[in-house]
């Protein structure tokens, strides 16, 4: 295993469908994990192609359950540098908050485990922690019973960057969301990014 400078660096990723990346997660059966999949995926139009399944940090030995599940997986832990092997028996650094992997290292990338903080049994936003959810509130599931995390978290993540790709999400997924969905998000941008674009068309 080396290092990789960058999620670009990684090279070539071929994700499994969102029901694929369910069925190999869902078995590691750990209270608050959210395995579930996909990023923006509350209608059928707005799937994205990377994979993205967020569980928690601080819940007692879910970090370790899902590596010791994704055992013969090589995975690499983001820290804001170079991306670092994340080996089966080791502790996730506190400053990790997402980690790629793949089946083998000659096979492409399929996996991003993104690490959410919670409390108390509240999701906590770790980019302004004054912005939280009780964790029931934070998932829905789609008509055919996959979990995913809420488009308006999502979304909420996607503000800080607004790269082109997250103005095409947002725009895509507005209608859909909920009048609470909207105030929701209204109110936290307002709080972590208050002259974000996107607040006047909430």
């Amino acid at each position: 295993m080396g290092a990789f400078s960058d999620t670009d660096s990684l090279g070539v990723w071929s994700p499994p469908s969102p029901e694929e990346a369910q069925r190999l997660l869902s078995v590691v059966n750990v209270r608050g994990g959210l395995p579930a999949v996909g990023r923006l995926i509350s209608s059928p139009a707005a799937r994205r192609a990377l994979i993205r399944t967020s569980i928690f940090r601080f819940f007692g030995g879910t970090n370790s359950k899902y590596r010791r599940h994704l055992a013969g997986w090589e995975c690499y832990a983001a820290r804001g540098g170079p991306f670092l092997p994340w080996r089966r028996g080791e502790s996730l650094a506190s400053d990790v908050n997402s980690v790629s992997c793949r089946p083998a290292p000659d096979r492409p990338w399929a996996l991003e485990l993104l690490l959410a903080d919670a409390f108390d049994g509240r999701w906590i936003f770790r980019r302004n922690r004054g912005i939280t959810l009780p964790l029931e509130e934070i998932g829905a599931q789609t008509a055919d019973g996959l979990p995913y995390l809420r488009a308006e978290i999502q979304l909420l993540f996607k503000a800080k960057e607004s790269r082109p790709k997250d103005f095409a999400d947002f725009d895509s997924t507005l209608s859909l969301l909920s009048p609470s969905a909207r105030t929701w998000l209204r109110d936290s941008l307002s709080i972590a990014h208050p002259n974000h674009p996107w607040i006047v068309r909430l």
